[in-house]
């Protein structure tokens, strides 16, 4: 036996226990009465260090419902448990050891890491104190409160940096998992009177942390009174906040009460002014020495949170923001600056065009300020990111900071601007580098359904020729995003024929030939990936809606390939391609160009639309297939399939009880509503020959006093919620029944014509009265 002298020091290390191993150099003990005891807390903390490594491995690998249900074991029970109930926090609080305080942090933030679907369902904001039991969401509010209460201790006792920061990003996370909006105000209060000291700490990574857990804050997506009030005060003082009302309302509401009024006078809000400070190195640390470089993009990180949810605040200053923009990209000279301030670029100008286009009727000062932020960024900063030789992802970020200009604001500015813009992304659609290319392409698409940029022939052509050069690229990326952006350019070709009521003749917009390739290209896109498909199939509805006679005449095997992809995407693929097959078979069946020159083609589509509305599992694509139904304006365009029609319509209306899927329950009532206006419109086209054989389809069914209940109840909800769009349809409808019963001569027709008009009537009709089922 060897001695163990010769032992390899490999395999006696790894026979040491790893608590054993995690150890200072022997000189931390001595030999003294105390070295004893000093040796044993270094063991025991070891011991403690190593089981929250263990415990935040567990929490890793398990997965979050299963962990929820071992919270209370962990954390605070809601104030209910003994003082000497042990928890994370008796670790986090009172463990002599900063790296223990520090590892109980780190499991807390494993917990509160993806539990924000748990933690939904916390809500004190009621009345509670009369309950004989404690409901699950006053627990978990309670719970939350606890841990609010608990890292608020931890943070004013904490006396270590490294611990300090970790404390800030637990609660980083608390913030971004917790349901404000149920919870009673005071909690964000707290938390902001005990971070705002520490934004001016002398040590560089506690604000970093700081700002990022504002940014949390700043990330809520729900209005919230109380932290509305603590960011919009010229001035933060600590315990401003006394007593908020708790009203939560949704972005869009906030959104909607914004002024860009120029007249108005406010003051820039304390977190944007130091933001701003803190980007321009304005704000000096202790020393006088310049922001580091973390803490420069945490604030521009911040003032983009704020420009997604609390657009409010930016909208006070945005000439000051608008300046720091450029000062950013035209001066700063590191690359990660400019890169964050494009995407503060992209996220104020998408909360300017949500403003505008929520907006009914844009005043002059909303559209002047939006002109003037976007004119300055366009004179020098946008074309210097756009033109970035050596940064892909800056050039790919200014193309979408170009796609959020918005129509109505490239209207308005200086016309070589917006040349040069449209100059740009054309040039960059044939970038080597995918990104770039496809956030081109995807902005050509945007820029191709604005009013003053589609009625232009030359700007039309050229992207059609970038989507004919891309959409058979070799990224899946590149092909997607110049799919979508075929049929936003097949959009724009439908609305400018719309515009000139004439939808049978050859448009300005792109050459014959040139109008060919798209069609090949749309046929071939609608053969591809599903995300690629969907938007094949929507190009192919909108070409065959405005092609012209002569095209359809001359190329009759292209239009036919054309029609048989759409009726066979109908009935196969993912939803979202079902859906706009749908939609888009609706768009041919408006080209009467189309049905009058190969009717065979119709009666394909018809039986296609007739399976549909019948068999689909999914409610919105019946809704799209009823709507197609409806498409055609003369009682000739349906041939010897219009009772086929009716039929189908009928038996649609009796199937929608029947629901396979839950989710589906949602659009139930929507198509039941379709499908009555599809009723409405085949009644509009009844000759005097249809009316008998349409009455013994409703009649002779088993459930004809169902058919009659559903009307009603369509109608009963459209005269209360829409009396005057959908019911002038049923109006229309009772109108040519009118006539109908007008024309029938008594001894020449079936004496059931007369009787047949008068239950049509009925089921069209509404009146205040309950219904009265006609008997059959």
């Amino acid at each position: 036996q060897e001695p163990m002298t010769s032992q390899d020091p490999m395999t006696s290390q790894e026979e040491t226990p790893l608590w054993h191993r995690m150890s200072s150099s022997e000189s931390d003990y001595s030999d003294t009465e105390g070295g004893h005891m000093t040796r044993l807390r270094s063991f025991t903390s070891k011991v403690r260090l190593t089981a929250l490594t263990a415990l935040q491995t567990v929490v890793k690998h398990t997965e979050r419902r299963t962990m929820f249900g071992y919270w209370s074991s962990f954390l605070p029970d809601a104030g209910t448990v003994a003082h000497n109930h042990q928890t994370l926090f008796t670790t986090i609080l009172k463990d002599p050891l900063a790296k223990a305080r520090a590892g109980g942090l780190n499991v807390l933030c494993s917990l509160l890491d993806g539990a924000k679907q748990f933690l939904s369902a916390a809500d004190d904001s009621g009345e509670y104190s009369h309950r004989a039991f404690t409901p699950l969401n006053l627990q978990l509010a309670f719970a939350l409160r606890d841990i609010h209460r608990s890292l608020l201790l931890a943070l004013t006792a904490e006396n270590s940096t490294l611990t300090l920061v970790q404390i800030i990003k637990c609660f980083s996370l608390l913030v971004a998992n917790s349901p404000y909006n149920k919870l009673k105000p005071g909690l964000l209060t707290k938390l902001l009177n005990n971070l705002y000291p520490l934004l001016t700490h002398r040590d560089h990574s506690v604000r970093v942390a700081c700002l990022t857990c504002v940014g949390a804050m700043a990330s809520i997506t729900h209005h919230l009174d109380e932290l509305y009030t603590l960011f919009s005060s010229p001035s933060y003082t600590v315990d401003q906040l006394q007593t908020v009302s708790h009203q939560p309302a949704s972005l869009t509401d906030q959104l909607q009460t914004v002024s860009l009024s120029s007249d108005v006078t406010v003051s820039e809000c304390w977190v944007v002014r130091l933001c701003c400070d803190i980007i321009s190195n304005k704000e000096r640390t202790g020393r006088d020495e310049p922001q580091p470089l973390p803490v420069r993009l945490e604030a521009l990180q911040l003032l983009t949170a704020l420009s997604k949810t609390h657009f409010t605040l930016i909208s006070q200053c945005l000439p000051t923001v608008a300046h720091l923009i450029s000062d950013c990209i035209l001066h700063d000279p590191d690359f990660t600056i400019k890169l964050h301030t494009a995407k503060l670029i992209e996220a104020t100008g998408s909360s300017l065009l949500h403003i505008l286009n929520t907006t009914d009727t844009p005043t002059h000062a909303q559209i002047n300020k939006s002109v003037a932020f976007w004119c300055e960024l366009l004179d020098k900063p946008l074309p210097s990111i756009l033109q970035s030789t050596n940064h892909s992802s800056l050039k790919s970020c200014g193309c979408d900071c170009v796609s959020v200009i918005g129509g109505l604001v490239l209207e308005c500015v200086v016309r070589s601007q917006c040349v040069m813009c449209v100059t740009m992304l054309l040039g960059l659609s044939g970038d080597d580098d995918r990104a770039v290319k496809g956030a081109a392409v995807r902005a050509l698409g945007v820029l191709i359904s604005y009013p003053c940029l589609r009625r232009d022939p030359v700007f039309i052509s050229d992207v059609a020729m970038v989507i004919v050069r891309t959409v058979c690229d070799s990224s899946l990326n590149v092909r997607i995003k110049s799919a979508w952006a075929l049929a936003n350019l097949t959009d724009s070709l439908v609305a400018n024929r719309a515009e000139s009521r004439n939808l049978a003749t050859p448009g300005e917009d792109l050459t014959e030939s040139l109008e060919l390739q798209v069609f090949e290209l749309a046929i071939k896109a609608a053969g591809q990936h599903d995300k690629i498909k969907s938007n094949g199939v929507r190009a192919l509805g909108n070409l065959l809606r405005c092609i012209a006679v002569q095209t359809v005449s001359s190329n009759a095997s292209l239009v036919e390939r054309a029609v048989h992809t759409l009726t066979h995407a109908c009935v196969g693929g993912a939803v979202k391609v079902r859906w706009n097959a749908c939609y888009a078979v609706g768009n041919v069946l408006h080209n009467t160009a189309v049905i009058h020159t190969h009717p065979h083609w119709c009666q394909h589509i018809f039986t296609t639309l007739t399976t549909v509305i019948s068999d689909s599992p999914n409610f919105k694509v019946r809704i799209n297939a009823s709507l197609a139904l409806s498409a055609p304006s003369q009682r000739g365009f349906y041939g010897n399939q219009y009772l086929d029609v009716w039929e189908s319509v009928i038996g649609a209306l009796l199937d929608s009880a029947t629901v396979q899927d839950y989710t589906e329950m949602k659009h139930q009532q929507s198509l039941r509503l379709h499908l009555c206006l599809a009723i409405a419109h085949l009644t509009r086209l009844l000759t005097v020959t249809d009316v008998d054989n349409v009455v013994k389809l409703i009649t002779n069914t088993d459930q004809q006093y169902t058919v009659f209940q559903y009307t009603a109840r369509v109608l009963d909800t459209l005269y209360r919620e829409d009396p005057d769009n959908k019911l002038e349809c049923f109006r229309r409808a009772n109108e040519h029944l009118e006539q109908l019963s007008a024309e029938i001569p008594a001894p020449d027709v079936s004496p059931l014509a007369q009787k047949s008009t008068d239950i049509l009537t009925h089921l069209l009709t509404y009146t205040h009265q309950p219904v009265i089922f006609p008997q059959p």
